[in-house]
């Protein structure tokens, strides 16, 4: 898990770190989805980087053992599998509701 991915300069560690934030992130998003709210993590702050935003939740797993790490993504995969199922079929298909980047375009 410390050698390369081959993605940039990022380890496979790395790599598993990164997934288990996102789908975190997407956890975080569908509690509005499930409301019927229009949200998105990119419009949320102004100024708000998505890149930096990874990069410190990334930075902040270098230290968890590769074994916890997969065992986190495993659970969060498992929770979001289960919040995904657990969605209206309406709410996915609301273009209102899924905003993806935050822009108007």
């Amino acid at each position: 898990m410390e050698q390369p991915s081959g993605i940039g300069d990022w380890r496979m560690k790395d790599v598993i770190g990164h997934l288990t934030s996102w789908e975190e992130d997407v956890l975080d998003y569908l509690t509005y989805v499930q409301r019927g709210e229009r949200r998105s993590k990119l419009s949320a702050a102004p100024g708000w980087d998505v890149d930096a935003h990874y990069a410190a939740l990334i930075a902040a797993k270098v230290a968890v053992p590769a074994a916890h790490l997969l065992i986190d993504l495993g659970a969060t995969h498992q929770r979001l599998l289960a919040a995904i199922n657990a969605l209206p079929a309406t709410a996915l298909a609301d273009e209102n509701v899924v905003d993806k980047t935050g822009s108007d375009t």
